[in-house]
């Protein structure tokens, strides 16, 4: 399968910077003892090697669903991880891009990860405290070289409260503004939002805060990958809601579509509710319209009874709504 990381990296090894909307898809690796994802980009007749080279991405809301193996739940030994360190703590990096378009050391952000453990002191079971197994992730992202450690600046790192499973596909996404804020969506691979988390930053580059390069799997931090772990990613499109779209499903008269639209998109499930409502109300009302016609019709002497009173009736609630008073 030719993947499309690999024409872009491809493209920048033979034509220098690309400046394309890329993401990444594929299945990358780190190798035992590596923190670079392979295939890696190699410069100086290959004596220095880095990870792939992804490309670079403008748009400021972009997803990628993310399926991590097991190994990414149980990996243990290594170079860190047979002693009680701090460096079992370090969080592995997963996916974001850069921004300004300058370094994603001194700019950037990204979601990061590590497996929950209760081997080392302190735990990090969050509420999976029977079996304690699963991913965490987090935001991390650099401000004008500022990081969130060590010198605590949270506002740059965010802990999600959803423990991911493994070899379960989830759909991450990022969506900058102007203003220095980051928003992080968690969502099911069936666009159910699980949850978001913000990252503000104090450098804002108003005129390039979404443009960057691509930044994916690396393991570490300090230590290096004690085993295989692979990574599947795929790009994906964010579904659309638009105005032609709430009007077809809003004049629908079929409840089944109208549950349809609502399981997919959940996030306009309110909105369309409430216009179904709406639409079920006035289809009484029309319906009650049509029965009111239809005695009118049957008897004429109750028909100008039913007139006068509903004449009268409506006068009687015009001077009331006029004067704001009625006895």
């Amino acid at each position: 399968m030719v993947r499309r990381s690999y024409a872009v990296a491809t493209s920048i090894l033979l034509f220098g910077s690309l400046s394309v909307d890329a993401l990444i898809d594929g299945t990358y690796t780190v190798e035992a003892g590596d923190h670079y994802a392979s295939p890696k980009s190699c410069r100086f007749f290959g004596l220095i090697c880095t990870g792939p080279s992804w490309g670079s991405n403008s748009e400021s809301k972009w997803f990628t669903k993310v399926t991590f193996p097991d190994a990414a739940a149980d990996y243990e030994g290594g170079s860190c991880f047979d002693n009680d360190s701090v460096e079992y703590y370090d969080w592995n990096k997963l996916i974001g891009k850069a921004r300004c378009n300058g370094g994603h050391q001194n700019d950037s952000d990204r979601f990061v990860w590590r497996r929950l453990q209760d081997i080392h002191s302190a735990p990090n079971c969050g509420d999976n405290t029977s079996d304690c197994r699963g991913i965490q992730i987090a935001t991390y992202s650099y401000d004008g070289g500022r990081t969130p450690y060590p010198q605590e600046n949270w506002e740059l790192s965010r802990t999600f409260v959803t423990t991911l499973l493994p070899e379960t596909p989830y759909i991450l996404g990022m969506e900058s503004f102007s203003d220095g804020q980051v928003v992080h969506y968690l969502y099911t691979e069936n666009w159910e939002l699980l949850e978001t988390q913000t990252n503000q930053h104090s450098n804002l580059c108003p005129s390039d805060y979404d443009q960057g390069s691509v930044l994916g799997l690396y393991f570490g931090g300090t230590c290096t990958a004690p085993q295989d772990i692979s990574v599947t990613y795929e790009a994906v499109e964010e579904p659309e809601i638009t105005t032609s779209t709430l009007a077809t499903s809003t004049s629908s008269t079929t409840s089944s579509e109208t549950s349809t639209t609502s399981t997919t998109l959940p996030q306009t499930t309110t909105s369309i509710t409430t216009s179904s409502q709406a639409s079920s109300t006035t289809s009484s009302q029309a319906s009650s319209t049509v029965a009111t016609t239809s005695e009118t019709s049957s008897t004429s002497t109750a028909a100008s009874t039913s007139e006068a009173s509903t004449t009268s009736s409506v006068s009687f609630l015009f001077v009331c709504s006029f004067i704001k008073v009625c006895i």
